[in-house]
């Protein structure tokens, strides 16, 4: 049935950002498909491959539903710094506005200050 559900995420060093650029995937349900990822990784064993150092990451995560298996594509080099990028994202993803249409678009998109400002307001929705 080949991979049934996918999410591409772009990983900015400087200034930190992370933002899904395409999904499939509704948008109340993609830290949870990230979370399920992560799990999946531990116990995985050390990749001694050398990870690539750069600005600018993307990693495309797809989930086979009918086997229930995860498969990543991405320009890091190294699995940890792939598990690495995603628990950082899962920290400062929000979703910034619904752009999920009939093609199932999705963006989310939070730098590490928006969220500091959004903290400090005392209300962590506004």
């Amino acid at each position: 049935m080949g991979n049934d559900l996918y999410l591409i995420l772009k990983y900015r060093l400087n200034p930190e950002e992370a933002r899904v650029t395409g999904t499939n995937i509704r948008e109340d349900k993609i830290k949870d498909i990230l979370s399920e990822y992560l799990k999946t990784q531990l116990g995985q064993g050390e990749d001694t491959r050398k990870a690539e150092e750069r600005e600018d990451y993307t990693i495309k995560i797809s989930l086979n539903l009918s086997s229930d298996t995860f498969t990543t594509e991405s320009n890091t080099g190294n699995r940890g710094l792939v598990t690495g990028i995603v628990m950082r994202s899962l920290e400062i993803l929000v979703i910034e506005d619904s752009a999920q249409e009939h093609d199932n678009y999705s963006r989310i998109t939070q730098t590490r200050e928006e969220a500091g400002k959004r903290l400090n307001s005392g209300h962590p929705f506004s």
